[in-house]
């Protein structure tokens, strides 16, 4: 799920000295020789009970502020993603020894525990108008980071060789807060106009969102025996791109608050997205917004795209990935953080 972040350790490392980083879990990384990174022991944990869920959270606190402490002559600047609980923990030991420190969030909600990291963080970034992070004085809007030289439009084979029908696509954790149930329904609805299209889903699940998931598979268990729906597992995040690129239409029907970073990378791909998130309006024309949990209106804006010439969709798409090459590249965003916090 986080995989585009490698990239950005990568871009750190290009402009720092000395990159310490410390993860919850660690996974396969390929990182360059002023890269250490630390993990607090997530992946080594077999038994994920309800439990032990507290004890493990200790053991993780421990952990990072022993880290904060060994490592506090490696590091001026801390950069904490998405994780208050971390600047809460170590806020108080920065500011005593005099580190910058800025948080990356982006959530709609925050609440008590997004106050009290404020209160420790000289800067808080966020890239969605709707995001919690607003509210502060101290935040700043920054561009999305999408990287553009892995995320191009560089056509696919396999999508030339479907021109006979329209390609859909749903790439993403399949839980509630994504909605995949609306874009099943809505892909029912042009079936049975016998519109011709091959939609796939692509994403894993949590345990707590395993109901959902056989619930998206009970909806689609028609359309999958027909071939019209095919489900596959989640791809890391170098894997996206020729995903996307294989695709004429990629659905995101996650509500606004959010700025998902999958639907700019579709658009960095050339591939036109249909969303309901209201972060998007300003970027996105009004086409290619459907109504919040309205079957019916995305079922009629997937229409209206597929009775487009394959010319003026490929226009569509040269406008998009422009847009963010110009407003949300990881160029862009590196140096926006680098200027703020250096």
């Amino acid at each position: 799920m986080l995989g585009f972040m490698h990239r950005w350790v990568e871009v750190f490392a290009e402009k720092y000295e000395k990159v310490t980083v410390i993860c919850l879990e660690e996974g396969v990384h390929s990182l360059p020789e002023n890269v250490a990174v630390h993990s607090l022991g997530k992946e080594k944990v077999i038994e994920h009970s309800a439990s032990n869920n507290f004890g493990r959270r200790l053991v993780y606190a421990w952990r990072f502020v022993r880290y904060a402490v060994a490592f506090r002559r490696d590091y001026d600047v801390v950069f904490v993603h998405m994780n208050p609980e971390y600047m809460v923990l170590g806020g108080w030991l920065w500011r005593l020894w005099g580190k910058k420190t800025a948080l990356w969030y982006n959530h709609a909600k925050g609440g008590l525990k997004v106050r009290f990291a404020a209160l420790f963080a000289q800067t808080i970034f966020y890239t969605s108008t709707y995001a919690y992070a607003k509210r502060f004085k101290k935040s700043r809007i920054m561009p999305a980071g999408i990287d553009t030289e892995l995320f191009t439009n560089e056509r696919s084979n396999e999508r030339s060789n479907e021109r006979s029908c329209y390609t859909v696509l749903s790439l993403g954790r399949i839980s509630p807060v994504k909605d995949v149930v609306v874009m099943v329904k809505a892909l029912d609805l042009l079936e049975k106009k016998n519109v011709n299209f091959v939609a796939r889903i692509y994403g894993n699940t949590t345990d707590r969102d395993v109901d959902y998931y056989k619930k998206v598979r009970r909806l689609a268990v028609d359309s999958e025996k027909k071939g019209k729906v095919v489900f596959n597992k989640g791809v890391p995040n170098y894997e996206a791109p020729s995903i996307y690129t294989a695709h004429d239409i990629f659905i995101n029907a996650t509500p606004k608050g959010s700025f998902d970073k999958s639907i700019l990378e579709a658009m960095a791909c050339g591939t036109i997205p249909l969303v309901c998130n209201e972060s998007f309006r300003e970027i996105l024309p009004p086409e290619l917004l459907f109504k919040e949990g309205d079957v019916h209106d995305l079922s009629f804006a997937l229409e209206l795209l597929m009775s487009l010439r394959q010319e003026q969709r490929d226009k569509i798409g040269e406008q998009l990935r422009e847009t963010v090459v110009q407003e949300h590249s990881l160029a862009r965003l590196m140096d926006g953080i680098f200027e703020t916090i250096t």
